[in-house]
């Protein structure tokens, strides 16, 4: 019969035909991320973390879960995450159980691998190491469960109501503040706006005006020029007509100055031929 750790690390059991990606790096490119992101994880958990040897050769992390910001004594749900890493992780997604589960029922249990196989999917999609990632939601997850031994179960219930309900009530704050934030955005956009549409006609406008001034100074003057412009050619054609008419009057003076009066003997006398 096969151990836990034998399904655990089935050389990617988990990673079906649907989860098959293009143009994986070479093992040994793969083989350094691992080896890098359990370096990080020792670091950061310390003594919650630790390894175990799988099949050929392949390793096993465990990271002891609790939640957070929670007194030791009232800490009354707890597990450790097992993740077997495939040979194509992190583009695939790891394999993913629970241990030593304390404080979480089946259908809990059930809910919180829906949520870790969803993010493994989300992070393999883009190549990411996850074990850090899936360390933080069992937490927020076991904090929103956490069932205090303190506590009677009524007691229990009452807690993790109000502790959704201020969950609840921070989203809603977030969302209202995002929501604002972008009416004021929105609200900001249009003032610009208008301003800038006043502004525009307030410069355009004046500009019309001083123009259709000077057009109709323009005519003004032109018609002036026009007009001045016939009447000295009126007054040209009456002076050369005056002058016409003097020139005409002086010749027939001139016309009476060659008339002679005729002799005295020359009066009254016809033709030689009579």
């Amino acid at each position: 019969m096969p151990t836990q750790f034998d399904l655990l690390a089935g050389d990617d059991s988990g990673e079906g035909e649907d989860n098959a990606v293009q143009n994986i790096p070479s093992y040994e490119d793969l083989s350094i991320t691992r080896i890098d992101e359990e370096t990080v994880l020792n670091a950061v958990y310390a003594d919650e973390f630790s390894t175990k040897e799988g099949p050929w050769g392949s390793r096993i992390w465990c990271v002891k879960v609790r939640p957070l910001d929670t007194e030791p004594s009232k800490i009354g749900s707890q597990l450790t995450l097992i993740i077997a890493p495939g040979k194509n992780y992190p583009c695939l997604p790891p394999v993913v159980k629970f241990q030593d589960v304390k404080g979480l029922g089946n259908s809990e249990q059930i809910e919180l691998m829906q949520q870790l196989n969803a993010r493994c999917k989300e992070l393999a999609g883009i190549s990411s190491v996850m074990v850090c990632e899936l360390v933080q939601v069992t937490e927020d997850f076991l904090y929103c469960h956490n069932k205090d031994p303190t506590m009677s179960a009524y007691d229990q219930m009452m807690a993790r109501e109000e502790i959704e309900r201020n969950m609840k009530i921070e989203k809603e704050k977030k969302l209202h503040s995002f929501m604002n934030v972008t009416d004021e955005i929105s609200s900001l956009s249009k003032s610009r706006i208008k301003g800038y549409s006043e502004h525009s006609r307030g410069v355009r406008e004046p500009d019309a005006v001083e123009h259709d001034r000077i057009e109709r100074e323009l005519d003004r003057q032109q018609a002036a020029l026009t007009k001045a412009s016939e009447e000295e050619n009126a007054d040209g054609e009456n002076s050369l007509a005056n002058d016409v008419d003097d020139s005409l009057e002086e010749e027939d003076d001139d016309d009476d100055d060659y008339q002679f009066d005729e002799p005295a003997g020359m009066k009254g006398s016809g033709s030689r031929y009579e």
